[in-house]
């Protein structure tokens, strides 16, 4: 009878360790799953913020354009937590939007620069990025083919 209750109790004691390292795992595993979520999200976030990027510099030729206007008008949404960026969008808007004003285009050209190396930093890009060269658009002439 003795050996019944040690036998008891030691299966009691070894299915209270068995519930605690499965609660511990458990707990560590949810942990795992929230950071993969949180790290899943952002870089969607940082994705989608890489895609207004490539849509203004890809169509700055054409910034009345669709997809122009439609990375720009997308940017209060995705970069609200960019003071710098938000900044940036806020003084380009202000400028291109002033009434009755002839516009210069070197002005404007540097406040969208100034909005691309704002979008640059908050993305964390910093290499190979060159402000001249984000002045300069490349255009192609299809009367060159005629030749």
């Amino acid at each position: 009878m003795l050996e019944g209750i040690i036998g008891g109790i030691l299966g009691l004691i070894g299915v209270g360790i068995s519930l605690y390292y499965s609660n511990k795992i458990n707990k560590e595993n949810q942990k795992f799953q929230k950071e993969l979520e949180e790290k899943r999200s952002a870089d969607e976030i940082w994705r989608r913020k890489y895609e207004v990027l490539v849509k203004l510099i890809g169509y700055r030729f054409d910034f009345s354009g669709k997809e122009s206007l439609s990375a720009i008008n997308s940017i209060a949404a995705l970069f609200y937590d960019s003071d710098d960026v938000m900044n940036a969008v806020k003084d380009f808007y202000d400028y291109s939007t002033l009434p009755g004003v002839v516009k210069n285009t070197e002005t404007s050209n540097d406040k969208l620069v100034t909005l691309y190396m704002a979008i640059y930093s908050d993305l964390g890009i910093d290499k190979n990025v060159d402000k001249s060269f984000l002045k300069r658009v490349f255009l192609y002439d299809s009367r060159q083919d005629k030749n």
